[in-house]
């Protein structure tokens, strides 16, 4: 990807986090954005198709740090296996208070939610 490209990308997420924190994603149009951000409609949507696909790309760096963070937990010999479901559910309870809105766009989006569901969630 090109070095431009790049950081139309960032400027992207690093807006729609801002504009999301500052009001309900559901009040926020695309268009909106995309003047936020300084850059042409066009350029947002060839980025991102829709609002829940631009949610999806704020929450999954939060996801992935979830997941690293409690893929250990099941193996911590320290930990009795009602500990570790409770730092588990705790460390997701977390997340999900976190990235509600964001989980949200998502999950309303049933194309958007399907895809998300099936690559969170699906290990080889």
């Amino acid at each position: 990807m090109r070095k431009d490209a790049l950081e139309n990308r960032q400027k992207i997420l690093n807006i729609s986090r801002k504009l999301f924190e500052e009001q309900d994603i559901d009040s926020i149009g695309m268009k909106e954005i995309a003047d936020a951000a300084g850059i042409g409609i066009g350029t947002l949507y060839r980025n991102y198709e829709n609002k829940s696909a631009l949610s999806m790309a704020l929450v999954y760096d939060d996801m992935k740090t979830f997941i690293e963070k409690n893929s250990n937990a099941p193996t911590d010999k320290t930990l009795t296996g009602v500990n570790q479901f409770k730092t588990i559910l705790m460390n997701y309870l977390d997340f999900r208070e976190k990235n509600m809105q964001l989980l949200n766009s998502v999950e309303n989006d049933s194309q958007q939610g399907t895809i998300f569901t099936k690559a969170t969630f699906t290990r080889n």
